[in-house]
């Protein structure tokens, strides 16, 4: 059965990795630049973050993708997260 679904399973799990990066970034991130920086460099500093993340990142992995296909790049998206996320603990 797993085998059947197996392409809804890979496209829901990148989705979800992708929801709690973005809950990350919107999130998380203000808080903390806020104490470090204040709050109108947080606010800057996530506008950077979109805009890099729409105009830089966006066509990189968009790339990434066709070249190397959709499920080997969300393994390495997620072990990246996952790496990440244990590394901020």
């Amino acid at each position: 059965m797993l085998s059947k679904f197996r392409n809804i399973i890979i496209m829901s799990s990148g989705y979800s990795i992708a929801v709690c990066s973005t809950m990350i970034m919107y999130t998380l991130l203000p808080i903390l630049y806020s104490n470090i920086r204040g709050a109108t460099n947080a606010g800057i500093m996530i506008m950077m973050m979109t805009i890099m993340q729409v105009f830089i990142f966006g066509p990189i992995a968009a790339n990434l993708v066709d070249k190397y296909g959709a499920r080997k790049m969300l393994f390495v998206y997620a072990s990246l997260f996952i790496t990440g996320a244990l590394m901020w603990l």
